[in-house]
């Protein structure tokens, strides 16, 4: 993957979209955090109406313990493309980004919006439910728990 990231890094470098994608995925296993962020932040200069880009810097921004940046980033993704189909990555984005920051309550009452019906991701499932059990909604938790067993 990384040797696809700097084909897009090298033939896309002032593509919004190329670099986003590029950086997105360097971030994958948290192998280079700091230089995908970077080429996603590029991407978010280069065109500051790409709502993917600004997704995609909120969750990199909540997995480098920038919370409150994350959660501004996905809320201009949100108001970027009010009607996107995968408003739920904005919203789980959020959520992420409440949980890291021991926020539980709020990342909780987001699970239910970014799961509906969406029981093909087992993760965010889980990660709702630590939110409710932290935040000491176990019925609620438990109720997450199986959803995301099912799958």
């Amino acid at each position: 993957m990384a040797a696809l990231a700097q084909q897009a890094i090298t033939h896309g470098k002032d593509d919004p979209i190329a670099l986003s994608t590029a950086g997105f995925s360097l971030t994958f296993g948290h192998s280079k955090m700091e230089a995908g962020a970077a080429l996603i932040a590029r991407a978010c200069v280069l065109n500051p109406s790409e709502a993917m880009a600004w997704w995609m810097s909120a969750v990199v921004q909540a997995r480098l313990g920038e919370p409150d940046i994350a959660i501004e980033h996905a809320h201009r993704a949100m108001r970027l493309s009010p009607l996107d189909p995968n408003m739920y990555q904005m919203e789980f984005a959020i959520g992420q980004a409440h949980f890291i920051s021991g926020r539980y309550q709020e990342a909780a009452s987001l699970a239910p919006g970014y799961l509906a019906g969406r029981t093909q991701f087992p993760t965010w499932a889980q990660a709702g439910s630590c939110g409710l059990r932290l935040a000491w909604t176990s019925e609620e938790a438990r109720g997450l728990i199986g959803a995301s067993s099912q799958v």
